[in-house]
C-alpha cells in the first residue's frame, strides 16, 4: 500500500535496486486467480468428456461429473444471464472455441463467443496434493528464479517484475485482492479486499466533492515519513529518487478520485467484486499484475452431491464473464490476460466428493495472445490393473514432469515476457506454442 500510495517502487522502499526497463514488445497486464483450496475446476472444463459419449471404449467415459439424478433439474445458477443446471454438467455440450469444437459442461458455453475465441485450457500437472504446499506451486517447486536468475520467486511476483518497468505502472508489485498468500522475494504481500480498496479512494462525502480524499492523506503522511527517515539516515542518491518519482498530492487525489467511481459498484468481497477491483487498478495502471481469487468449488471432500461444485463453478464462470464485460468497457480487453492457477486439481473418479489430484490440474487462460483450443489431456492412472483416476498426459515433446512449467512459460509469453527473460526466470519445460497467437 505504501508503493501504491508514493508512486515509489517497493524495492525502494525496502532499500533495493530499481528494476530496469525492458524494451521488447507490448506486455499486456495480468489478472491472475489464485488459491490454496484446490478447487475442482479441472473436473468439467473441456479435455475432461469422451469425444464421442457413447463411445465407451474411450476412458473418458469414466470421469464422473455431477448428475441430475443427485442434484434435480433445476436451475442452480446463470452464467452471464443464461440458466444452467446439474445437467449441463452431466452431459457434455458442443463448445466452440475459436474455430475448434471440445465437448464440455454447458457452463463454458454460456460464455460469450468474443471471450471463448480467446480462451485455453491447458491441462498439466502441479506435483503436489496438500494445500499447505500453495506457495511451493506458485514458486514452481524452486523452477522460478529472482531476476537474476538465481534463489526463487512466485509466478506473480515474478510477472510483476518484468512487465512493470515496461508498463510504467505506479507500483512493480502484484496487488492481492482477495486471493491466497502472495509473496515478493518471500515477503508476504497484504490482501486488500474490494471494500478496503472502495474506502481508500472514497471521497469523504462533503457536497461539493473538493474535500482532500483519503488516499492523497495517506500518501502525504508516507511521503512525509519517507522525508524524515531520509535525513538522519539515507543517502543523497536516496533523497533524489524520493524527489523525482514520488507522485505528487495533486496527482494522488487525482488518482483516488478516478478510482472512486471506478468501485462504485463494489458491495461486498464476492468475486463480481474481486473483478471490479481488478479492473479499477489497471485502468488507472496501479499495477500490472493483480493476484484474486475467483471460487470454484473449495475443498470438497465432503461435496456429497456435488452441489458446491456446480454452484461454485457456475459463480466462477459467471464471474470470468462479468471480468470480460469490464475489461471490454474500460477498453482492457486487448491489453489484459487472465489466468487460472491453483494449488492442485481434484481427482476425476469420486469418492464421496472430490480427493486431492497432485497428478491434473487445468490452467484456464484468456488474452489477446490467447490461441483458442485445449492443450494436453488426460490419460488413465493405472492401479491393480484398473483405471484408478486420470492424471495430465504428456503434451508432445514436453514430459509429465515439466508441464507445470510448461504452463507457466506460456503464461509468461502471453503476456509478453521476452522469450530470453521467460528462460532466465524459469528453469525447464517450454512455451506451449499451440496456446499462443
Amino acid at each position: 500500500m505504501a508503493s501504491l500510495a508514493t508512486g515509489l517502487p517497493a524495492s525502494f522502499l525496502l532499500h533495493g535496486r530499481v528494476a530496469e526497463a525492458d524494451a521488447d514488445g507490448p506486455p499486456t497486464y495480468t489478472i491472475l486467480s489464485t488459491s490454496a483450496a484446490g478447487h475442482p475446476l479441472n473436473a468439467n472444463m473441456p479435455g475432461t468428456y469422451p469425444i464421442n459419449p457413447a463411445d465407451m471404449s474411450d476412458p473418458l467415459h469414466l470421469v464422473q461429473h455431477p448428475q441430475v439424478a443427485e442434484l434435480g433439474a433445476e436451475v442452480i445458477g446463470t452464467v452471464g444471464g443464461v440458466e444452467i443446471g446439474a445437467a449441463d454438467f452431466e452431459n457434455p455440450s458442443d463448445v466452440q472455441l475459436g474455430s475448434q469444437t471440445f465437448k464440455a459442461s454447458g457452463a463454458w458455453g454460456a460464455l460469450d463467443a468474443s471471450l471463448r475465441d480467446r480462451m485455453a485450457f491447458i491441462h498439466h500437472a502441479t506435483y503436489s496434493a496438500a494445500h499447505s504446499e500453495f506457495g511451493n506451486v506458485m514458486k514452481f517447486h524452486g523452477a522460478i528464479k529472482a531476476p537474476s536468475g538465481t534463489g526463487s520467486e512466485m509466478l506473480a511476483s515474478m510477472i510483476a517484475q518484468e512487465n512493470a518497468p515496461r508498463l510504467g505502472t505506479l507500483t512493480d508489485t502484484p496487488i492481492n485482492v482477495g486471493g491466497s498468500l502472495t509473496t515478493v522475494g518471500g515477503r508476504p504481500l497484504d490482501r486488500l479486499r474490494p471494500p478496503q480498496l472502495q474506502s481508500l479512494f472514497a471521497a469523504t462525502g462533503h457536497p461539493t466533492g473538493t474535500d482532500p480524499i483519503e488516499f492523497a492523506r495517506l500518501r502525504d503522511a508516507l511521503v512525509d515519513e519517507m522525508y524524515a527517515e531520509l535525513q538522519v539516515n539515507g543517502s543523497h542518491a536516496q533523497r533524489s529518487f524520493l524527489d523525482r518519482y514520488a507522485i505528487s498530492r495533486g496527482h494522488a487525489a487525482e488518482l483516488g478520485a478516478s478510482l472512486s467511481p471506478l468501485l462504485a459498484g463494489v458491495t461486498g468481497d464476492t468475486s463480481r467484486d474481486r473483478a471490479l477491483a481488478a479492473v479499477a487498478l489497471l485502468k488507472l495502471n496501479v499495477t500490472s499484475v493483480v493476484v484474486l481469487n475467483f471460487r470454484a468449488g473449495g475443498d470438497n471432500h465432503s461435496d456429497n452431491d456435488l452441489r458446491n461444485e456446480v454452484e461454485e463453478t457456475i459463480e466462477h464462470l459467471d464471474a470470468l464473464q462479468f471480468l470480460w464485460e469490464r475489461l471490454q468497457a474500460e477498453g482492457l480487453a486487448d491489453r489484459t490476460t487472465y489466468a487460472y492457477l491453483d494449488v492442485f486439481g481434484r481427482r476425476f473418479r469420486r469418492n464421496g466428493g472430490r480427493a486431492h489430484n497432485r497428478g491434473h490440474h487445468g490452467m484456464v487462460m484468456f488474452g489477446p495472445r490467447v490461441r483458442p483450443g485445449v492443450v494436453g489431456g488426460l490419460e488413465p492412472f493405472m492401479r491393480n490393473g484398473r483405471i484408478y483416476d486420470f492424471h495430465a498426459r504428456a503434451i508432445g515433446d514436453v514430459p509429465f514432469e515439466q508441464t507445470l512449467e510448461s504452463a507457466g512459460k506460456t503464461l509468461a509469453a502471453a503476456v509478453g515476457i521476452p522469450q530470453d527473460r521467460i528462460d532466465t526466470r524459469i528453469v525447464g519445460g517450454r512455451v506451449l506454442t499451440d496456446a499462443i497467437v
